[in-house]
């Protein structure tokens, strides 16, 4: 009788010590959904930010490209000033174009 005591004692004990375990592994598995459903938000916001940066350099470039038209156009405006002649003397004088 004392073989079957101990026995269902140690049964007991080792049921429980199963019950344990799977508690453990019930809580390593919610862990480990935590942590992916975490890193699932960390590789959007990763993604977000690489979409962001791209767009970022695709502004700076036209940004630089419309730069490199303004100093052409402000060239070809120096140009064009430079053509125009004001007399010396400070009087202005009319065009033939007006006086006609």
């Amino acid at each position: 009788m004392r073989l079957v005591s101990d026995s269902v004692t140690a049964l007991s004990a080792i049921q429980e010590s199963i019950l344990h375990v799977v508690e453990k592994v019930t809580e390593i598995a919610g862990n480990t959904v935590d942590q992916a459903t975490g890193i699932t938000e960390i590789n959007t916001a990763v993604g977000a930010l690489e979409k962001d940066v791209q767009n970022n350099a695709a502004t700076l470039a036209q940004t630089s490209a419309a730069g490199q038209g303004l100093r052409e156009e402000a060239g070809a405006l120096v140009d064009l000033v430079r053509q125009f002649r004001l007399p010396t003397d400070g009087v202005m004088r009319t065009s033939r174009i007006a006086a006609e």
